[in-house]
C-alpha cells in the first residue's frame, strides 16, 4: 500500500474545506467577530496548522470570508521574532500580543516569565564567571599544596613562581 506523501494530503484537505464550505453556511467566528479557525478546522476536519501553512487553503479560505463578510486577520495568530524578545513589555509588545490574539493575562504572565528567564540568565552567568575564580582558585591551593608537601619531604624551601623573579 502507497502511503500518500504531503503533496497529496495538502490536497486532500483543500478537497474537504471546500466540501465544508459547500455544505454549511455557518462560518465559524469569535466573540471578536473574527473567523474563528480552530472551530472552521474541527468542521472540515483538517488539522489548524493546514489552514495556515497551505497556501491554496489559505486563499480559500481568505476567499470565503470575504464572500461572507467575516474578517480574518491572518498575521493575529502567526508569531513575530521581535515580539518575543527579552525586554519588558513596551506598548509595541501589547499591541503585537493583541495581533496575536492573547488576552492581557496571558500578555502578562509571558511577560513574567521573560523576565524570569532574564534574572535566571544573568545569575547563571554570574555563577559560571564564580565558578572558573573558583577553579582557578583550585588549581592555584592544589600547587601551592604541593610545594609545601615538598618543603616538609625536603626540609628546603621551595620559592614560589612569583617569588623567583
Amino acid at each position: 500500500m502507497k502511503k500518500s506523501g504531503g503533496q497529496d494530503r495538502g490536497h486532500e484537505y483543500e478537497r474537504m474545506v471546500r466540501d465544508h464550505f459547500a455544505r454549511t453556511a455557518i462560518f465559524p467566528t469569535a466573540k471578536d467577530g473574527a473567523l474563528n479557525v480552530t472551530a472552521l478546522a474541527r468542521g472540515a476536519g483538517v488539522p489548524v496548522q493546514s489552514i495556515y501553512k497551505n497556501p491554496n487553503i489559505r486563499a480559500l479560505v481568505a476567499g470565503e470570508a470575504r464572500t461572507r463578510g467575516v474578517p480574518w486577520n491572518q498575521e493575529r495568530h502567526v508569531a513575530r521574532s521581535e515580539e518575543f524578545r527579552g525586554d519588558g513589555a513596551s506598548t509595541a509588545d501589547r499591541s503585537g500580543a493583541t495581533t496575536l490574539g492573547l488576552s492581557e493575562s496571558a500578555l502578562k504572565a509571558i511577560h513574567a516569565i521573560k523576565r524570569t528567564a532574564h534574572r535566571l540568565e544573568q545569575q547563571n552567568g554570574a555563577l559560571i564567571a564564580e565558578n572558573a575564580d573558583l577553579r582557578q582558585q583550585v588549581v592555584e591551593l592544589r600547587l601551592q599544596n604541593g610545594r609545601e608537601d615538598m618543603m616538609i619531604e625536603t626540609g628546603r624551601r621551595i620559592p614560589r613562581p612569583d617569588d623567583a623573579i
